[in-house]
């Protein structure tokens, strides 16, 4: 019996990817252990009201993206309520983050 491949493509094989193609430059700044992870949906997740606590919609398998707006948000709010956000947030079975 031949093992069943995993669907989707692991973070460390996306960043390796990038790497060797030079498309884009690309810094893990966290959480390197967990670049086994499978990134199993194609489309990219926008934080939307996830930030402010309505993370209903946080889509399993997908590439959670902060853009400029997001990470203002973040830096506005106060140490521990950032912290609560990014718990919550993370506690969502979320490949990556990816900041632009």
């Amino acid at each position: 019996m031949t093992a069943q491949a995993q669907p989707g493509v692991s973070v460390a094989t996306v960043l390796h990817d990038l790497a060797e193609s030079r498309a884009i430059d690309v810094e893990v700044l966290a959480g390197a252990a967990g670049t086994d992870r499978r990134i199993t949906n194609p489309h990219p997740q926008k934080t939307g009201l996830a930030l402010s606590g309505f993370d209903k919609y946080l889509r399993d398998g997908r590439v959670l993206v902060f853009g400029e707006s997001e990470v203002r948000f973040l830096e506005s709010l106060p140490a521990a309520d950032r912290t609560a956000v990014m718990r919550a947030v993370c506690s969502h079975p979320l490949p990556c983050i990816v900041i632009t």
